[in-house]
């Protein structure tokens, strides 16, 4: 899980710009192989005003394991 702000006139608009700057951010770091696509879910969007946006951390993930790889 992560939280993202973007500025965009409408919702569709600022989840297609979150996704491709959280794509651009993670690509460098992921070491997936190519037949291992991540995958990207959007699950809410909340319109905020300016100064609720700069208080909000704007990096930063939550990662869970994946079920297909056993623990170290």
């Amino acid at each position: 899980m992560t939280t993202r702000v973007t500025e965009a006139p409408d919702a569709d608009q600022a989840a297609a710009v979150a996704l491709e700057r959280l794509k651009e951010e993670l690509r460098p770091i992921l070491q997936n192989k190519p037949e291992d696509i991540p995958q990207y879910t959007i699950t809410e969007i909340y319109e905020v005003d300016e100064k609720t946006a700069a208080g909000i951390h704007r990096a930063g993930c939550t990662w869970y394991p994946d079920d297909d790889i056993p623990p170290y």
